[in-house]
């Protein structure tokens, strides 16, 4: 007697074994899509952060280091009692003058980039170093006493630091905590010289 054998159903043990596989393939592509989402933002969000923050150090690097030297010259000719040369006061002023228009130009250029918050403190600035002339005017004709006169060119000092703490929190980055750190060891030094790490908000600022 001849046995009637049924024919063997593959199809749906493929599709099984196909359906174990394929869901958690899937979930795992969705998930790795998601995590390059993000980082692709971040990363995004910080090249542009040190562009911008690049672009903005370089023009204010001149006025970030000379402002400060002309305070300190100042003071001294003047606790000097006017005395002494004022030739390397006079060589302070004409670099801090030429450093003004860099950094306006470069501040202005960035202008899109920054809130409301950071355009009011770069005004504020910028009101400031409008007093110059006036301060020198009074430090020449010894009408401003050494320590009103520090006062004076600290207080254009604390503005511009200013600026850089509002602009620095503006976009958010993942690179503001370095950047906030990086700015308070950059005011620290006694040059004020502007260091640069990576293009970052390194923030590349100045003295005390």
């Amino acid at each position: 007697m001849a046995f009637f054998r049924r024919p063997v159903r593959s199809r749906p043990i493929r599709l099984f074994l196909i359906s174990i596989f394929a869901v958690p393939l899937v979930s795992l592509v969705a998930l790795w899509g998601f995590a390059a989402s993000i980082t692709v933002s971040n990363a995004i969000s910080d090249h542009e952060y040190n562009v911008s923050a690049a672009a903005i150090a370089s023009g204010v690097r001149g006025l970030t280091v000379e402002l400060p030297q002309e305070r300190l010259q100042s003071y001294l000719w003047l606790i000097g009692g006017r005395t002494s040369s004022n030739a390397s006061l006079l060589a302070t002023r004409k670099a801090v003058d030429q450093g003004i228009p860099v950094a306006r130009a470069a501040l202005h250029a960035e202008q899109g980039q920054l809130s409301a918050a950071s355009r009011s403190a770069q005004n504020t600035l910028f009101t400031q170093i409008g007093q110059l002339g006036k301060i020198r005017a009074a430090i020449d004709a010894g009408a401003m006493s050494p320590s009103a006169a520090f006062a004076a060119y600290s207080r254009i000092v604390d503005d511009l630091y200013g600026f850089f703490d509002s602009a620095i929190q503006d976009r958010g980055a993942s690179l503001t905590g370095v950047s906030v750190a990086a700015r308070r060891g950059c005011r620290a030094k006694p040059d004020g010289a502007l260091p640069q790490v990576d293009g970052m908000f390194t923030l590349r600022p100045y003295l005390v």
